[in-house]
């Protein structure tokens, strides 16, 4: 057991790093590796999804039986803040938090910090500071707002461009998919919000689902 959670402690700190010129790298944030995210859906996918509203705040998405927010959730703040990711026990442990001038990518204790004004990254938060760093390393990493022709649109990591990393795609129907990108299409984890309340969380390959399960389906064990 102390093996395998060494293995994927290493997977997690080797996650989402970029490369400098000298060899250096900077971890944007512990991006969960993919063993990591398949046990947890293991878990969650008996988990229902339902509607919280916590004042003027409102969640959608997965709670455990204690009502806990636990799986593929969106967070909407009553300031406008959106927070879309996999959460437990109440805590956000990788997603994206859209603010009105910036967004950050990762969890509550380590992230970076985008401007979206420029699409740039500002800083990554660790522990308790910003590390600064020089940002002509990261000249093809930003976090952009995409919008297609057919009405769709891309909210999310980029590099030179293309969608790679974490993001959002809000279809022109009213769909919503929150996930992992790499080269343009899905690849990896992530959740459907439909316009019609049903969440649908799994693994995606492009436009193949490789596993799916419709966890607004599921009723709430007593």
């Amino acid at each position: 057991m102390n093996n395998v959670r060494t293995f994927l402690l290493s997977l997690a700190l080797s996650a989402g790093s970029i490369a400098f010129a000298q060899g250096t790298e900077l971890q944007k944030y512990a991006m969960l590796p993919d063993p990591l995210v398949e046990v947890f859906l293991d878990h969650v996918q008996a988990f229902p999804s339902t509607t919280i509203s916590m004042g003027l705040d409102q969640y959608y998405g997965q709670t455990d039986s204690k009502g806990s927010l636990y799986g593929f959730g969106r967070y909407v703040r009553a300031d406008g803040v959106q927070v879309f990711g996999l959460f437990r026990e109440g805590k956000l442990i990788q997603g994206i938090t859209l603010l009105s001038a910036s967004a950050s990518v990762g969890d509550a204790t380590h992230y970076a910090n985008y401007n979206l004004t420029t699409g740039q990254l500002d800083y990554v938060f660790q522990g308790s500071h910003r590390q600064l760093f020089d940002t002509r390393a990261l000249r093809g990493n930003k976090f952009l707002s995409l919008t297609y022709v057919n009405g769709d649109q891309y909210v999310g990591e980029t590099l030179d461009g293309k969608r790679h990393g974490l993001g959002i795609y809000f279809y022109a129907n009213g769909d919503i998919w929150f996930g992992v990108y790499q080269d343009n299409v899905r690849k990896g984890y992530g959740a459907t919000f439909t316009i019609d309340d049903h969440l649908i969380i799994g693994k995606w390959n492009g436009e193949e689902a490789i596993r799916e399960t419709d966890v607004s389906k599921i009723k709430r064990k007593r």
